[in-house]
C-alpha cells in the first residue's frame, strides 16, 4: 500500500521514499499487526484497509501539496531543516545535521497499527516528507541512536532491483 500511494502521488518508478519509509519502518522495530479474525472477515479486512489507505493517502497528498508551496525552491541540501520544521513535535526534534525521533514507533504508524486505526496527521506529514524529498533529488540515512532514531541525508538510489518491493515485503512478512 505504501509503494501504491507513493506511486499515485510522484508517479511510478519513483522507488526512495518507499525503500526509505521501510527502511525507517524496520529499524523502529515494527510488526506487522495481525488482524482480529475472530471479528473480521476477509471482505471486512479488505473494506477497512481500503478506507484506511484511501483515507491515508489523501492526508499525505494534502501535505505534499502544503510542502511543495511551502518549500517551494527548497532543496534536498535543506532537508534536514525542512523535516524537522514540518514534523515539528515533540517526538522529532533536529539535532545539527540529523532529525532525531525520540519516539521511533512515530515512524511507523501506518504498517504496525491494526487496519482499524486512523493514521495521524504527523505519520501522513512524515510521508508526505519523503515524497517532497523524492521529488527534490534527496534521500535520508537512518540509525538507531540509543532509544531514539536519527536521520540525515544520504545517498538518492538512482535505481532499485526490480524484486525490492517483494524483499521489503517477505522482511515484514518474517515479523509479523
Amino acid at each position: 500500500m505504501v509503494h501504491a500511494l507513493c506511486a499515485s502521488l510522484i508517479g511510478p518508478g519513483r522507488f526512495q521514499p518507499v525503500e526509505t519509509y521501510l527502511a525507517a519502518t524496520e529499524l523502529a522495530g515494527a510488526r506487522n499487526a495481525e488482524p482480529d479474525w475472530q471479528r473480521l472477515d476477509y471482505a471486512d479486512l479488505v473494506r477497512v484497509e481500503s478506507e484506511r489507505s484511501g483515507s491515508f493517502g489523501h492526508a499525505v497528498g494534502a501535505q505534499l501539496a502544503a510542502l511543495r508551496t511551502r518549500y517551494a525552491g527548497r532543496g534536498a541540501a535543506d532537508a534536514v531543516q525542512v523535516i524537522a520544521e514540518a514534523m515539528g513535535d515533540d517526538t522529532v526534534r533536529r539535532d545539527g545535521e540529523a532529525v532525531v525521533w525520540s519516539s521511533p514507533s512515530a515512524l511507523s504508524e501506518f504498517v504496525s497499527k491494526p487496519v482499524g486505526e486512523a493514521v495521524s496527521s504527523q505519520h501522513a506529514t512524515w510521508l508526505a516528507c519523503l515524497l517532497w524529498l523524492e521529488e527534490a533529488g534527496g534521500a535520508l540515512q537512518f540509525a538507531r541512536q540509543d532509544d531514539a532514531i536519527a536521520c540525515r541525508v544520504g545517498e538518492h538510489a538512482a535505481s532499485f532491483s526490480t524484486d525490492r518491493l517483494a524483499v521489503w515485503i517477505e522482511r515484514f512478512s518474517e515479523l509479523a
